[in-house]
C-alpha cells in the first residue's frame, strides 16, 4: 500500500518545484524520504525523486548521483513498491532512476553496468544500442569525460540554438559531475587546461539559463498564487548557483589570460542581477577582474 504522507509530501515538493521554490522542494522531497526510512521501497522511490530534482532541475550532478545510488541499494524492493506506484500514477520510478544514473557514473564500467541492469529490470528503449556504444567508445580509447560531455549535448548546445533541447540543469549535472572529477585527478577526467576552463564556461552559462527558466516559473505563478509575495524567490532559486561560483573562485587562480575576458563577462552579467548572487563569493571571485 501507498503510504499516504509520502504521497502528500511528494505532491506539495512537486508544486513547490513548478512556482520555480527549488530549495523548499528538495527539503519536502527530503522529509517525504525521511517518513519511508523503514519502507526500502519507498525509500528507494524517494531518493530517486531527490535524484530527478537535484540532476534536472538543480544542476547538482553529484548529489543526485548519490541519490540514485542510494535508490538502487536494494532493487528487489524497490521493484516491488514501483510496480504499485506505476499501477496507480502511470509513471515508473524505476525506470527514471535507470533512465538518470548512467549520466552522472564515473566510468565506462559503471556505465555499462547500470545500463546491463537496467536491460534485466526495466524495457528501457535502445538499451542495447547504448551498451554498445558505450563499449565501442571504451574500446576506442575515447575518455570516459568525452562521452559524458557528448551526452550532455542531448540536453542543451550554445553553438547551434536550434539544437538547443533547453533542458541545462539536466546538462548542468553532467559537467557538475566532470569539472569535479577533473579538479580531483579521478581516472578518466585527464583533460588539458583549456577543456577545463570551456567546461567552466559552459557550466556558468547553464547555470544562468537554469536560473532563468527557475524565475520565469516564479514571476507565472505570482498572479494566482499572491502567497508567493512573501516568499524569498532569491533563496530558493540561487542553489543553482552554488555549486558553479565554488568551482569559479576555485579555477580562476590559475586561469589563462586568454580565458580572463571570457570570464570577466560572466562575472559582469551575473552582478547585473537585481538581488545579489552569493555576495561573498561574487566578492571573492571580482578581485581577479578589478582588484
Amino acid at each position: 500500500m501507498i503510504p499516504q504522507e509520502f504521497i502528500q509530501k511528494f505532491a506539495e515538493s512537486v508544486r513547490l518545484k513548478d512556482f520555480g521554490l527549488l530549495k523548499s522542494s528538495l527539503e519536502k522531497r527530503e522529509e517525504a524520504t525521511k517518513s519511508v526510512q523503514n519502507n526500502p521501497g519507498y525509500y528507494s522511490i524517494g531518493k530517486t525523486n531527490e535524484a530527478i530534482l537535484l540532476g534536472h532541475h538543480i544542476g547538482d550532478g553529484l548529489r543526485a548521483y548519490e541519490a540514485d545510488i542510494e535508490a538502487l541499494k536494494n532493487v528487489e524492493a524497490f521493484a516491488k513498491a514501483d510496480a504499485e506506484w506505476k499501477a496507480e500514477f502511470r509513471f515508473s520510478p524505476l525506470l527514471d532512476c535507470f533512465g538518470s544514473v548512467g549520466l552522472w557514473v564515473e566510468s565506462y564500467e559503471k556505465a555499462i553496468q547500470q545500463a546491463e541492469q537496467a536491460e534485466r529490470r526495466v524495457s528501457m528503449p535502445n538499451s542495447a544500442t547504448t551498451i554498445n556504444q558505450l563499449k565501442e567508445r571504451q574500446k576506442y580509447g575515447t575518455k570516459w569525460w568525452k562521452t559524458q560531455y557528448d551526452i550532455s549535448q542531448n540536453f542543451y548546445s550554445r553553438t547551434t540554438p536550434q539544437a538547443d533541447a533547453g533542458k541545462h540543469a539536466a546538462g548542468m549535472s553532467i559537467l557538475h559531475c566532470i569539472i569535479d572529477r577533473a579538479i580531483t585527478e579521478q581516472p578518466g577526467y585527464e583533460m588539458e587546461e583549456n577543456d577545463l576552463y570551456d567546461l567552466l564556461d559552459d557550466f556558468l552559462w547553464l547555470s544562468f539559463q537554469t536560473y532563468v527558466g527557475i524565475s520565469q516559473k516564479f514571476v507565472r505563478a505570482l498572479p494566482g498564487n499572491p502567497e508567493l509575495r512573501y516568499v524569498d524567490g532569491p533563496s530558493e532559486q540561487f542553489v543553482v548557483f552554488r555549486n558553479p561560483f565554488t568551482y569559479w573562485l576555485q579555477l580562476m587562480s590559475d586561469c589563462p589570460k586568454k580565458w580572463k575576458p571570457v570570464f570577466q563577462q560572466h562575472y559582469n552579467v551575473f552582478m547585473k542581477s537585481p538581488f545579489p548572487i552569493y555576495p561573498e563569493l561574487m566578492k571573492k571571485i571580482g578581485v581577479f577582474f578589478y582588484g
